[in-house]
């Protein structure tokens, strides 16, 4: 049985976060993914995928 997984380097530094996260949710959500792995989020503008996605779990982990 397939597992569809998502993932996206969203490195969101800079310009208008707000749009950005919509951006995001309006884009994954379509695709519909079992596993989303969201890459380059900084500091605490990390989102929680679970309240806009309906995802159960989330995992967060900081990088190198």
């Amino acid at each position: 049985m397939p597992i569809p997984v998502a993932t996206w380097n969203v490195w969101w530094r800079f310009g208008d976060w707000a749009a950005r996260r919509l951006a995001i949710v309006e884009t994954v959500r379509p695709a519909d993914p079992d596993i989303l792995c969201i890459q380059e989020g900084v500091g605490g503008r990390r989102i929680d995928h679970r309240r806009h996605l309906g995802f159960e779990h989330r995992l967060w982990a900081p990088g190198r």
